[in-house]
C-alpha cells in the first residue's frame, strides 16, 4: 500500500490539521510549542520551538572577567583559577 506524498490528518477547518510531507521530511501544524519541565507527555516528540526556548535557557549567562579576557564566559561545568 501506498500513500500520498503529502498527508493532512484533521479537518481542513477548525480543530488543528497535521501535515506529514514526505517530499521534504517535515511534520507541520504541530501546536506543542511552549516547554514547561513540570508539565511533559512522555513519548511525545519537540518541536523545534520547544528546542529553541530549552536552547536558550540553557546558553551560558555567567561572565568572568579575571584572568580570561578572550573568553569572558564561563559554561556552568568549568574551573576557572582567579588571579592572586
Amino acid at each position: 500500500m501506498r500513500l500520498a506524498d503529502v498527508l493532512n490528518i484533521g479537518p481542513s477547518t477548525g480543530g488543528n490539521p497535521v501535515t506529514i510531507n514526505g517530499n521534504t521530511g517535515t511534520i507541520g501544524g504541530l501546536t506543542n510549542k511552549t516547554w514547561d519541565p513540570n508539565s511533559i507527555t512522555s513519548g511525545q516528540a519537540a518541536t523545534e520551538d520547544q528546542l529553541k526556548l530549552v536552547a536558550d535557557q540553557a546558553k551560558p549567562k555567567r561572565q568572568l572577567h579575571a584572568d580570561r579576557p578572550k573568553e569572558p564566559t564561563v559554561l556552568p561545568w568549568e574551573t576557572v583559577p582567579l588571579l592572586t
